[in-house]
């Protein structure tokens, strides 16, 4: 159950990345990349399933107590899966570059 509900919570930060990078067309990637500087900023660990303040705290924990280590790896890496999701979300959203041809179509007379 955990691992669907993480796979879901990747679509879902994805799809925002989307829809963020859509909302500005001209950059895309600096808007996804900005709205993953506003999640950083708030500890909501009910609603979001990113906490980066939890996550300083936690590594404060770690290098007074060993015990933390597992916790610490386990909420870093499903922070940094999250946030890449995010930001692949953004950079897939970018607006497509026109395909060059091979010349064919244009020499060729009506």
């Amino acid at each position: 159950m955990p691992t669907a509900q993480t796979s879901l919570e990747c679509l879902i930060f994805a799809a925002s990345g989307w829809i963020a990078g859509r909302l500005n067309r001209t950059a895309p990637l600096a808007t996804a990349l900005a709205f993953a500087g506003t999640l950083c900023l708030y500890g909501v660990s009910g609603t979001l399933p990113v906490d980066v303040p939890w996550l300083f705290r936690l590594t404060l924990d770690a290098l007074r107590d060993s015990r933390y280590l597992d916790s610490l790896a386990t909420t870093a890496s499903v922070n940094l899966l999250l946030f890449g999701c995010l930001i692949a979300g953004g950079w897939l959203s970018r607006p497509r570059t026109p395909s060059i041809g091979m010349g064919l179509l244009e020499n060729r007379r009506a």
